[in-house]
């Protein structure tokens, strides 16, 4: 029996939690996981907590080389994201990450610091430990940082 590994599935538009469930639902062999965050949105007359993907039109699958491309048979699936001509895997410690600490994450306090192009930012702060992004652009809400390691561009949004 082969490895499973995580894959980073691409999906259309608001179709994450769609295509996550129906993987889940659809093959056993086949997982589907969609990190996701709760968000209150503020209307003229209410507030409301909704949830929202963490990784916008993002899902992660775990599946071995054979079976990932079997998701492309359900509706919403796009591509996978590919490194240098190799599929992105993403390591088992990262999406126990994920699934573990997301529902925990309550702010308490934070800091405003300048931020310089070039500048290596430590990614302690953000759960990954042992790590460092590398600064490459910003705009006035912006920050885009380049984690090696993962094979990524990080846009971060701040508020300001």
């Amino acid at each position: 029996m082969q490895n499973k590994n995580w894959y980073v599935l691409y999906v259309k538009r608001n179709h994450e939690n769609k295509v996550e469930t129906l993987i889940n639902k659809w093959n056993n062999n086949i997982h589907a996981f969609c990190p996701i965050r709760t968000e209150i949105r503020v209307w003229s007359d209410r507030k409301k907590k909704i949830k929202v993907p963490l990784l916008p039109r993002i899902i992660f699958v775990n599946a071995t080389e054979e079976q990932r491309n079997t998701v492309f048979d359900l509706p919403g699936t796009v591509n996978y994201l590919y490194d240098q001509g190799k599929p992105g895997i993403v390591r088992e410690e990262e999406i126990n990450y994920l699934k573990n600490n997301l529902k925990n994450l309550d702010i308490q306090s934070y800091s405003v610091e300048p931020i310089t192009l070039g500048e290596t930012l430590p990614l302690v702060d953000f759960g990954i430990e042992n790590q460092e992004g590398l600064i490459v652009k910003t705009t006035k809400n912006n920050v885009w940082v380049v984690l090696k390691s993962v094979g990524f561009v990080v846009k971060l949004q701040l508020n300001q």
